[in-house]
């Protein structure tokens, strides 16, 4: 910046100079001198008006003047048609308009997801690390509603509170009907390339529902799940640092206080996670690892795990997104088995999904997810040996988000 500032100094009368002194300034987010040698540089020399129109616009952006990048960047579509300018001001317009969206104080998310489970776990929020499976197979729907204000939104700095309800309803199987409610807050901030944010939520379930044949034929959802049975508090801090657009560290972690209505001992659960995204040509690749160990008053209730993953995710044809992701779960138990060892299950997960926008508030998506347990616990059923938690699992999942 100093030697621009000479070279300036030295050439008043050169706007090349000006122009490259704007473009530094700029990335130092000094922007009313910025601004300045924009203008200078045009005055001196209008050749330069194009590129230090298109400067003066990305500082407007980059300062949230929506307004003001929005009428810069209209100018020099109108000015300079069927440009290479023009081309990248309407893109940037486009990304105007999602910014200013996405920094509005409010948000509202919607969710509504139809599916059909080959293999239904038995009541979900059961105190066991890994609830056996029906071997049922059931459909069931998804409403997920959430809404929250931003008391804190400036650009690199965000905290807030909201709502979250969550509510899944079983066709038959009423029984593993689940009713969430979720209070959270959050804190978010950005530095030079690491964002950092803290979130807490507290959650309060409610399981079971209505018997089947009081229910609408194609409507599974009746809120009227009224057993109280698990209370949550969590802390998840993350850390995501950036090491160019496309190279990214995930780092997350989170503390899980679980407290059941029930005479089921209190656990605590903790998680530490950390993934690697990179391109591959031009899919984005991600790679990571997750620990996770919940501790219980019973020996039969607490567990550790080791995961790993690996993903891909890329857009395909006709603004269709694709991922799929391989995971590995090795579980290891504090039960011991008739033999004195204790349990160890191993887990295969496959997940693909597709999903499309339909408008700027609206999408659409689908979603296959296979997962095969081999565990070595065995349990005996009329004195013949039963491998209860052996099982395979088929999830097929159509859905509709929404944003606003």
């Amino acid at each position: 910046m100093q030697v621009l500032k000479r070279a300036i100094a030295q050439s008043a009368a050169d706007g090349r100079a000006h122009l490259e002194a704007a473009v530094a300034a700029k990335n130092l987010k000094k922007y009313d001198d910025a601004a300045n040698y924009a203008r200078e540089a045009k005055d001196i020399n209008p050749m330069l008006a194009p590129p230090a129109d298109n400067l003066l616009a990305v500082i407007a952006f980059e300062q949230e003047r929506f307004d003001d990048a929005r009428l810069i960047f209209g100018q020099i579509i109108s000015e300079y048609p069927n440009t290479a300018l023009a081309t990248a001001a309407a893109q940037s317009l486009k990304a105007v308009d999602a910014v200013q969206k996405a920094r509005k104080p409010w948000f509202v998310h919607a969710m509504f997801l139809v599916g059909f489970d080959d293999n239904v776990i038995s009541q979900p929020l059961g105190p066991l690390p890994s609830q056996p499976p029906t071997g049922k197979g059931d459909s069931y729907q998804n409403l997920v509603l959430t809404g929250g204000y931003r008391f804190l939104n400036e650009r690199a700095h965000r905290a807030g509170a909201g709502l979250s309800i969550n509510h899944i309803g079983f066709k038959d199987l009423a029984i593993n009907n689940i009713v969430a409610f979720n209070p959270f807050a959050f804190y978010e901030k950005d530095f030079d390339r690491l964002n950092f944010s803290l979130r807490y939520d507290f959650s309060y379930y409610y399981t079971g529902g209505k018997p089947a044949e009081t229910r609408q034929l194609l409507w599974y959802l009746s809120f009227s799940s009224n057993e109280d049975k698990l209370a949550t508090h969590r802390a998840m801090p993350r850390l995501l640092v950036n090491w160019s657009d496309t190279v990214k560290t995930d780092i997350a972690a989170y503390y899980l206080y679980k407290h059941y209505m029930d005479a089921t001992p209190d656990a605590n659960a903790y998680m530490a996670s950390i993934a690697q995204i990179f391109p591959v040509g031009r899919a984005s690749a991600r790679v990571g690892y997750t620990f996770h160990k919940e501790d219980s008053g019973d020996d039969r209730l607490s567990s550790y795990f080791h995961q790993g993953s690996a993903g891909l995710s890329a857009p395909l044809v006709w603004k269709i997104h694709g991922s799929a992701t391989y995971s590995f779960i090795s579980t290891h138990y504090e039960e011991k088995l008739t033999d004195g060892s204790q349990r160890q299950d191993k887990t295969h997960r496959v997940d693909l999904s597709l999903s499309r926008p339909l408008l700027d508030w609206l999408g659409i998506g689908a979603a296959y997810g296979f997962t095969s347990n081999d565990s070595d616990r065995v349990d005996t059923i009329n004195g013949a040996p039963y491998e209860l938690f052996d099982f395979r699992r088929r999830v097929y999942m159509l859905w509709l988000n929404a944003h606003f």
